[in-house]
């Protein structure tokens, strides 16, 4: 009878327990605001870290930025638009905060959504720390420095980037002038579609001078698609820099445009079929970068899941003394 006493009370224990405990919902805000914590925490780290130097390519930007002014002082204007990446006023910053702007608003009525929303707003948190990582955001910046690179004329080297030359020739790609490593990158500009269909490149006003400097016409999606040489931002830091609504855009330039190909007969080769080759340290970098931030982001997880469950044994505990 003691037995069966002992059993009964076992099992009611734990209905009650968890009857108690956190609901799905709750865990999932939970996990929610604790993201946006963490991501607030890591973007304003790495704004510290920019406004003290401490990202070694904002000094490199503006060192190349003041040389490239002596040497060709008509581009003024333009090199302290690139420079401005050096700062944190510049694009690709400033892109980060506008992310943390925006999925700070999803994480509040994200539950309400279900499991997708969630997942979809945790994945952004996560990318926006991974975005924020100082190596990773380090070599994000090496494509405007390879810009003012190319616009010296020789004088100053490319950083983590084959030369002009060599890169042509291991990728087989044009040289599509000066600033080709920002063409596609949604922070300098946007593609265009005209009354025929065709996308063509249109850089944001503080950069136009790029493509009239240089004396090229508009360039299109199709001919860059096929034949783009290596960017940073585009071989490695695509997924990690882009805003999901940013990544929805370029897939639907890079659909239209293959749709049109197929209607008219024609082969279209995705930009991104091929990863561009770069110099072995850029690939290392980017590799030890992401193997970092990841051990940490789990060591994260696990501590916040035994926190939870915790929090989770806690109430429970108040809630049992206080129906007692």
């Amino acid at each position: 009878m003691n037995i069966f006493r002992n059993i009964v009370m076992l099992c009611l224990s734990a209905l009650l327990l968890q009857g108690c405990g956190p609901s799905q919902e709750e865990l999932w805000q939970s996990e929610m605001n604790a993201g946006v914590v963490d991501s607030r925490a890591a973007v304003k780290k790495l704004g510290s870290m920019i406004v003290s130097d401490r990202i070694s390519n904002t000094y490199l930007l503006k060192l190349y930025g003041e040389s490239v002014k002596r040497l060709r002082p008509e581009t003024a204007e333009l090199v302290d638009a690139l420079s401005r990446d050096a700062t944190t006023s510049g694009p690709i910053f400033q892109n980060l905060l506008s992310r943390l702007q925006d999925v700070e608003k999803s994480a509040r009525s994200a539950v309400k959504g279900g499991s997708v929303e969630v997942a979809n707003t945790l994945t952004e948190l996560k990318g926006i720390q991974k975005a924020a990582t100082p190596t990773l955001y380090n070599m994000m910046l090496t494509d405007p420095v390879n810009v003012l690179a190319d616009m010296s004329g020789g004088q100053l080297a490319r950083v983590e980037s084959l030369s002009a030359q060599a890169a042509g020739i291991a990728n087989q790609s044009e040289d599509l002038t000066s600033g080709n490593q920002l063409v596609g990158n949604p922070n300098y500009g946007h593609w265009q579609s005209n009354g025929s269909g065709n996308s063509f490149w249109a850089f944001y006003g503080q950069y136009a001078m790029m493509s009239s400097l240089f004396g090229r016409g508009p360039l299109s999606y199709n001919s860059w698609s096929g034949h783009r040489p290596y960017s940073y931002y585009h071989d490695y830091g695509r997924s990690t820099y882009n805003s999901p609504r940013q990544t929805a855009t370029q897939n639907s330039v890079q659909s239209k445009t293959a749709s049109k190909f197929s209607r008219q007969g024609k082969s279209f080769k995705s930009p991104y079929a091929t990863q561009r080759k770069t110099t072995s340290s850029v690939v290392n970098k980017t590799v030890r970068a992401n193997q970092s931030f990841q051990s940490s982001y789990s060591s994260k997880m696990r501590s916040r899941s035994s926190g939870s469950m915790r929090n989770g044994s806690s109430r429970t505990s108040r809630s049992n003394r206080g129906g007692k």
